[in-house]
């Protein structure tokens, strides 16, 4: 029995609440200059700034 392969992370939508609670956590991480949010050709991209990469807990 073959099993079909999984989704992309970013074509799996998930239900509306746990969406909801992800938005939540971008904008306070966007807030608190960890993270920002830019418009690319592809779509919404979420990336560490500066800040973000040299948070241990968040960057390398």
């Amino acid at each position: 029995m073959s099993r079909s392969p999984a989704l992309p992370l970013s074509d799996d939508p998930s239900p509306r609440r746990d969406e909801t609670l992800l938005m939540l956590d971008l904008s306070r991480l966007i807030a608190l200059g960890l993270v920002e949010k830019r418009e690319e050709p592809q779509g919404v991209v979420f990336a560490l700034t500066p800040l973000g990469r040299h948070t241990p807990e968040f960057g390398t």
